[in-house]
């Protein structure tokens, strides 16, 4: 259960006139007895962000109706304090004062064991106040949610999952002596250790799914068979690839799924002389999202309270409140009471379901009393940050050359979810579902694998349309032929109207053009 609290300073409770309920404080012990209040920084005062000019106030623009700028868009220009990453210990004004700063060690290489990290280039004098690895975990119990998987931090004897994998997180009390380290740390590949080679992790898909219809007579007739009614047809794994059911006509349903997926690829193997069929394959690589503000976290452990604060920026608030509660539950730090300030961010999909709050839980709670801060740069940002998925897609379609009508549709995606799963397996089956765009199908057959490799790990970042902007390359490339007819609205359709009721006219579109 999530508490929302009016107030920034969340411990005050008294001066901004909030109260849990008896029925709130019973809910909030649902969670291991640890109660989390999700508190927006300046939520409390949203009237006095005005009034000291970090929002400006809203003017409209009385002809078209709407704001002339953003509220916030003067703010975040002239360097004011409205994202995460601009928050310090002495911007909270219940938390202590003193600023700690932590930077995370990580392989470079996903293909031998891990066997520790030498800090030598430090020396004595840029030595970490505090050293956290995967045995500071492991004895206090603190691991992921179980969304991300295993290895927190990477312990010792193990083959990293992933090129960028965390296996420890060194805090400084002071900023000067955190920054020297950072430099002599990040471009040394002598800093972490490896063993025998073992080649990269090879495992299992994170999932794959296929999507099979065949259309009745008409588009107004019921489907003979759809997946989307019916439920997707799942493969089981033989040597980490997928391995559809047999099919068979009358079988369960994937066996008539593949019947029909079947009969969809003889027939576009084997097309009726009046049918131009295209074949075409795409890829597209890994991509960082590039957001404005890179990962980070402050926090403050009060051990003496058994309380933590967190300031995040997060598209997911909720996720996080959750999945922090989760951490500490199942720990053995003795926590009480998790507050939670996220902040203004931009992401494009890459902070949410992101990684980087919890590390920085970690660092807060190994904080030893003090405020902690945990921030990426954009080398780190690149290095370990939520990536858009790599894409490798075969699309086959097959059109009726006198009319220019869409006969039948296949399509073979596969996604590169990286070293954890994140969101690869529902993004893919949208993905899969959403491939042939607008256009209108009488059958399909399309196959979505999202596959683990030892790539960053993929979220749902912005920009996935790249499925059904192919297919519009691959239908234009026959729109644009000179045989082609006109694009018109070739499929019959009953009059629409208006939400009043008027009658609407479909006037048909120009002849296609193509961008490719």
């Amino acid at each position: 259960m999530i508490v929302r609290l009016p107030s920034p300073d969340i411990r005050s409770m008294s001066s901004t006139g909030a109260r849990l309920s008896r029925r709130q404080a019973m809910r909030g012990s649902l969670i291991g007895g640890i109660a989390v209040y999700l508190a927006p920084l300046g939520s409390r005062a949203f009237a006095s962000l005005f009034e000291e000019q970090l929002l400006t106030r809203p003017e409209w623009n009385g002809h078209d109706g709407v704001l002339k700028y953003r509220i916030d868009g003067t703010s975040k220009v002239t360097g004011e304090k409205v994202f995460a990453r601009d928050i310090r210990a002495r911007d909270m004004p219940h938390w202590p004062q003193q600023q700690s700063h932590a930077l995370v060690l990580r392989v470079t290489m996903a293909d031998r064991s891990y066997t520790g990290f030498d800090l030598f280039p430090l020396g004595s004098d840029l030595a970490p106040d505090r050293v956290v690895t995967a045995t500071d975990l492991a004895r206090d119990g603190l691991a992921f949610p179980d969304f991300y998987g295993e290895d927190m931090l990477l312990p010792e004897g193990k083959t990293a999952a992933y090129l960028g994998q965390a296996v420890a997180i060194l805090i400084y009390r002071d900023f000067a002596r955190f920054r020297f380290a950072k430099e002599k740390l990040q471009f040394n590949d002598a800093v972490i250790r490896y063993g025998a080679v073992t080649g990269p992790l090879r495992r299992d898909p994170w999932g794959s799914s296929r999507f099979v219809r065949v259309g009745g007579p008409t588009p107004y007739d019921d489907d003979v068979f759809s997946c989307l009614k019916q439920g997707p047809v799942s493969p089981s794994y033989d040597k980490h690839e997928p391995v559809w059911p047999k099919p068979a006509r009358d079988g369960d349903l994937g066996a008539q799924g593949m019947y029909h997926a079947d009969t969809i690829q003889y027939e576009l193997a084997h097309p009726p002389a009046e049918w131009l069929v295209l074949t075409r394959n795409y890829a597209t690589q890994s991509g960082d999202t590039a957001a404005l503000e890179p990962d980070n976290a402050n926090g403050w452990y009060d051990a003496e309270k058994q309380e933590l604060h967190l300031v995040v920026p997060t598209q997911s608030p909720q996720e996080v409140a959750e999945g922090a509660a989760a951490i500490l539950q199942r720990s053995r730090i003795g926590m009480k009471r998790l507050f939670l300030h996220p902040c203004f961010t931009v992401g494009y999909g890459s902070k949410d379901h992101c990684t980087m709050p919890y590390y920085g839980l970690l660092a807060a709670v190994y904080g030893d009393g003090r405020p902690v801060r945990l921030a990426n740069d954009r080398f780190d940002q690149f290095q370990s940050g939520l990536k858009r998925h790599q894409f490798s897609m075969g699309y086959t379609v097959a059109v009726e050359r006198r009319t220019g009508l869409l006969q039948s549709f296949r399509a073979e995606i596969v996604a590169n979810g990286g070293g954890r799963a994140n969101c690869s397996v529902a993004l893919t089956m949208v993905g899969a579902t959403s491939a042939q765009s607008v256009y209108y199908f009488p059958k399909n057959d399309v196959a979505a694998t999202a596959i683990a490799s030892r790539a960053i790990d993929s979220g749902a970042a912005r920009g996935e349309n790249i499925y059904f902007y192919k297919c519009w390359m691959c239908h234009n490339q026959y729109a644009k032929s000179a045989s082609a007819p006109p694009t018109t609205v070739l499929t019959p359709r009953a009059q629409i109207t208006s939400f009043g009721g008027t009658p609407i006219t479909l006037t048909p579109a120009p002849r296609a053009t193509s961008i490719a």
